[in-house]
């Protein structure tokens, strides 16, 4: 079963320190029809392809529970609307959220229907990781009380505790060069 919600952070001046559209890449890692839809998601191919990039990674981190490869072109962009991309993943479709902030990146993707949605992008000093766990935890109990602590699975899934006891909650977190996101769902 999957956590139903993934999303990614990409900081493009880092992500274009390899060419990232180079031909033997954008062969790798993209079908020929997602090739064609860089244009209707931005003006910029370079902009275009870290998006879709971001996609593919957010339908991921949402689709998988256990060890899975990662096999970008499993996860098919079919079209675009709007700060959207739609994504086929086994037979089933999903859509992911993007937006461009400055010289970021987010994507965000969420197969349930969310009430207590909430999501966060922001830029911070220091070790990514540990603030990235603390935004989070600080969050959680200013707006739900308790102590909360994340711990990931031996794949890397956050799982989320209040007070020592397993909760709920579904968790995705990113985090690339200072900035930090995550998306929770009740």
């Amino acid at each position: 079963m999957s956590s139903g919600i993934g999303c990614d952070v990409i900081h493009l001046p880092d992500h274009w320190k390899v060419d990232t559209l180079a031909p033997r890449r954008i062969q790798k890692l993209y079908t020929s029809r997602e090739l064609t839809l860089m244009n209707r998601i931005d003006s910029s191919e370079k902009v275009a392809e870290a998006i879709m990039w971001s996609a593919k990674e957010s339908t991921y981190k949402a689709c998988h529970e256990g060890p899975a490869a990662f096999n970008p072109k499993s996860y098919c962009i079919t079209g675009v609307k709007d700060g959207e991309l739609f994504v086929k993943y086994q037979e089933r479709h999903y859509t992911v959220w993007f937006r461009l902030d400055k010289e970021v990146v987010f994507t965000e993707l969420r197969t349930e229907k969310s009430k207590g949605y909430h999501s966060q992008l922001e830029w911070v000093e220091g070790n990514e990781s540990e603030s990235l766990r603390t935004k989070v935890s600080s969050y959680l109990s200013d707006t739900y009380g308790g102590s909360w602590s994340i711990q990931k699975t031996e794949y890397g899934k956050p799982m989320l505790f209040q007070d020592n006891r397993l909760s709920t909650k579904k968790l995705s977190l990113s985090h690339h060069q200072g900035y930090i996101a995550f998306v929770l769902c009740n």
